[in-house]
């Protein structure tokens, strides 16, 4: 009789927690030729994701990156914007900021995998469709303070770390 109660009270705590309580809600957007990028936080009960949708596609489920907000940090090249660089923050001291490029260049949309040293604020040069995000070293004085400094090149729809 105890396990058929317990049977009960987890179902119904399920029914009303985890069933039908999907919340979204779009935290940045930009107008693309391809359509609307989307940064969208989804609220599922306790557990919150951002994910990166192209109109109504899904492009990255944002199970991986723990992260708590982002934006759209700036698109490249300025006046027809095809790479996107996205911020995903974590809401963390010890490492305030990931990156991720969406490539809308191509036939279908690339996603980069995760890349950063933690800061939020890289110092970017976009030159002949070549992208160099260069990430200082974290100081005692600001608000992160772990990771080295850090190179990362994108071109050709390639993401490589070359410091």
């Amino acid at each position: 009789m105890r396990l058929l109660f317990s049977l009960i009270a987890l179902f119904a705590f399920l029914s009303v927690d985890s069933f039908g309580q999907t919340n979204e809600e779009t935290i940045d957007s930009a107008k693309t030729a391809s359509g609307e990028l989307k940064l969208v936080k989804i609220s599922d009960g306790d557990i919150e994701r951002i994910v990166i949708k192209l109109g109504d596609k899904l492009l990255t489920d944002g199970t991986n990156n723990g992260a708590v907000g982002g934006e759209i940090y700036r698109g490249f090249p300025a006046k027809t914007c095809k790479i996107f660089l996205i911020e995903f923050a974590n809401g963390s001291f010890a490492c305030n900021a990931q990156f991720v490029i969406v490539d809308l260049s191509g036939k279908s949309p690339k996603v980069s995998k995760e890349f950063g040293n933690c800061g939020s604020m890289p110092k970017i040069i976009y030159k002949n469709q070549s992208l160099t995000l260069t990430f200082p070293q974290g100081r005692e004085d600001e608000t992160y303070k772990s990771g080295n400094r850090q190179v990362w090149r994108y071109e050709k729809g390639k993401l490589q770390r070359i410091k």
